[in-house]
């Protein structure tokens, strides 16, 4: 997988993120996908503890249902589109 910018007026920095990524995605697959699950994984647990020390109050399970929709995303992608497009 590749990553790419979408906008024409990148700067050098955004590129060097890119080509990094890329570069990781290419020399260490599994290290880099371990570590990118790992922290969307703990940026989901750290939001749901912002909000519950900030006095929201969240059922645990939405978190968990959040944590775990997110890998499975590009797997029910096509079923989505496809039910779009009969809906449309």
């Amino acid at each position: 997988q590749s990553f790419s910018t979408s906008t024409g007026d990148s700067s050098k920095s955004d590129n060097r993120v890119v080509n990094f990524l890329n570069s990781a995605f290419i020399n260490h697959p599994h290290e880099t996908m371990v570590s990118m699950l790992s922290m969307e994984i703990l940026s989901i647990y750290g939001t749901h503890s912002l909000l519950v020390y900030s006095g929201v109050t969240i059922p645990v399970e939405f978190a968990l249902a959040f944590a775990m929709s997110r890998p499975l995303r590009r797997l029910r992608l096509p079923a989505e589109l496809a039910g779009a497009a009969l809906l449309s």
